[in-house]
């Protein structure tokens, strides 16, 4: 099989890297900027492999929003109206696209497609679409995507998940766990036994990794809503073994920490990191200052030091209420106390920085993030703080899932859960995997970085 060509082309000199794109035999991979046609070039593959296939089903087109989809099908349609009308082409591009569609025309008049009376014939399509496609193809698992209307925004529903599992989980009796091991092991009690030790163990999970976040609630749930929106991260690791899962969440942070220096500016958090500490190093009650300057380090020895530095740093200067930033002016003695007159202009200047971070929304949802995620340094010393958090996320998993069935809405996510669920695995593939492969000849996508 031949290695796909990466063809970096623009401009009026791409003519032949164009024509060669559409070498039937061969895969391709176009970059070149917005608004040099490559969509147009995908669409004239797309028209000149319609001339070749004995059914239109078997290509398959996949864009990223709706508009795009509905645009690429219309270019296809225009194109096709177009030869079929004998249209003169105005520039050249148009006149290689008319004579494929010309071709696919043909093609269409022998098989007796009826393409533009049956424009529905042609799979172009959104990742969901075509996961909507997937489930109605499945005896087994498409009943459990029917009904189901698909919200872009359902963090309301990630919320009221969450809610319910802590009430849940708070409504488990302390001794069930105990209750259920004091009966004889019999085939009847099994299940609810079972189910009763699950409960239990997901309680004092939750119990302990609440105490991982000193007590407050709002910031484990904030940061439980934020793991379910981007559960396609984490959703297939969680199995792993704890050195891997370590692993993974020091991947993880070093993300959300580079993420976070970049929407402050690096140099404008390490100054304000320092008149903080200056000013943190002066109070005379324990309080968050006070826990900032104990970790305040001026070059931090390792991941997780950072980290941890900037979410004390961010939980100063957050308000406990709804996590935002707070109001400059509330940056006072009462946040510092005790603070002697002389850094009175190392509090002028902080609060200089805070205003501002406050007027840019982007640094403002950065300290925001940073404030709500707790550090977490999970090594070969918390094997079990890693088992806590692993089994709380499944026990989430699994109340969204019952939650979406009930209010009959679900997420883009959840969509593309069932139809992987439904084509199997490569070393055991469903049947509707096998049949789709059987199916699918060419698949072609646009807006691929978007993906």
């Amino acid at each position: 099989m031949s290695q796909p060509p990466n063809m970096k082309s623009a401009g009026p000199f791409d003519a032949p890297q164009r024509a060669a794109a559409l070498d039937l035999s061969l895969s391709f991979i176009v970059q070149a900027p917005a608004g040099s046609g490559k969509t147009e070039l995908l669409t004239q593959r797309f028209l000149k492999l319609l001339a070749q296939v004995d059914r239109p089903e078997r290509l398959l087109a996949i864009t990223f929003t709706r508009k795009a989809t509905a645009e690429m099908r219309a270019r296809i349609l225009r194109r096709l109206r177009q030869a079929a009308a004998d249209e003169l082409p105005a520039s050249e591009h148009e006149r290689v696209a008319i004579e494929l569609a010309r071709a696919a025309l043909q093609r269409d008049q022998q098989k007796g497609w009826n393409l533009l009376q049956n424009p529905g014939r042609l799979r172009v399509l959104t990742i969901d679409g075509l996961c909507a496609q997937f489930l109605a193809r499945d005896a087994k698992l498409g009943g459990l995507g029917s009904g189901l209307a698909v919200q872009e925004l359902a963090e309301p529903l990630f919320r009221e998940a969450i809610e319910c599992l802590f009430q849940e989980l708070a409504s488990v009796p302390e001794d069930s766990k105990n209750d259920s091991r004091d009966h004889s092991r019999d085939d009847s009690r099994d299940d609810s036994r079972d189910g009763a030790e699950s409960w239990t163990e997901a309680r004092h999970a939750l119990s302990r990794v609440l105490y991982l976040v000193d007590g407050d609630a709002q910031s484990l749930r904030d940061l439980l809503v934020d793991k379910l929106q981007a559960r396609d991260q984490w959703v297939y690791r969680i199995g792993m073994e704890s050195g891997s899962l370590a692993a993974v969440i020091a991947e993880r942070q070093e993300i959300e920490l580079k993420n976070f220096y970049q929407a402050l500016g690096f140099s404008s958090y390490q100054g304000a990191a320092r008149l903080m500490a200056e000013l943190s190093n002066s109070v005379t009650e324990n309080c968050p200052p006070s826990q900032f300057a104990a970790i305040y380090q001026a070059s931090a020895a390792n991941l997780h030091q950072q980290v941890h530095q900037a979410f004390l740093f961010c939980r100063v200067l957050l308000r406990k209420s709804d996590l935002k930033p707070m109001a400059p002016v509330s940056l006072n003695r009462k946040i510092f106390k005790g603070l002697p007159n002389h850094l009175d202009k190392q509090l002028k200047d902080l609060k200089n920085q805070l205003a501002e971070w406050s007027g840019d929304a982007v640094a403002s949802a950065a300290m925001q993030r940073m404030g709500k995620a707790p550090p977490l340094e999970l090594g070969q010393d918390t094997q079990s703080l890693q088992q806590d958090i692993v089994l709380v996320l499944k026990h989430a998993l699994a109340r969204l899932r019952v939650l979406f069935h009930d209010k009959s809405e679900c997420d883009f996510h959840y969509m593309t859960e069932l139809a992987l669920e439904s084509l199997g695995e490569e070393d055991n593939p469903g049947s509707l995997l096998l049949a789709e492969d059987a199916r699918i000849e060419h698949i072609l996508m646009d807006e691929f970085q978007d993906t």
